[in-house]
C-alpha cells in the first residue's frame, strides 16, 4: 500500500502508517496484511490555492463548501479563505454532525 503525504493523526492512514495490525474501516475490522511505503513529498496544504481555483471555477453555482482535509487547523485556514477571497459560505463541520442538502 503507498501513501502519499501526510496522514492526519487518528486517521485510519496514520494509524496504518503506525503500523497497526487492524483497522476499523466503516465499521469493520479489517486486519492489514499489505506492505506499507509511504511517499512525503506530497501535502494537500500546498495544494490549497489549486482548490480555492477550483471553487473559483465554479462559485456561480456553489452554495456551500465543506471544508474535511484532516487537520483542524488547516481545515479552518482554508474555509476562511474561501470565505474571504471569494464570498463563498465555506465552513469545517463538526465530527459526527450530519447535513441535510437541498436538492
Amino acid at each position: 500500500m503507498l501513501l502519499t503525504g501526510y496522514q492526519s493523526v487518528g486517521t485510519p492512514g496514520r494509524l496504518i502508517q503506525e503500523g497497526v495490525k487492524t483497522v476499523r474501516i466503516t465499521g469493520e475490522d479489517v486486519i492489514v496484511r499489505a506492505h506499507i511505503v509511504t511517499i512525503s513529498g506530497y501535502s494537500g496544504h500546498k495544494d490549497s490555492d489549486g482548490l480555492i481555483g477550483f471553487v473559483e471555477d465554479m462559485q456561480d453555482k456553489v452554495k456551500k463548501v465543506f471544508v474535511v482535509m484532516g487537520e483542524p487547523k488547516s481545515e479552518m485556514f482554508l474555509a476562511q479563505k474561501l470565505r474571504d477571497n471569494l464570498g463563498i459560505n465555506a465552513f469545517v463541520p463538526e465530527q459526527g454532525s450530519s447535513v441535510t442538502l437541498e436538492l
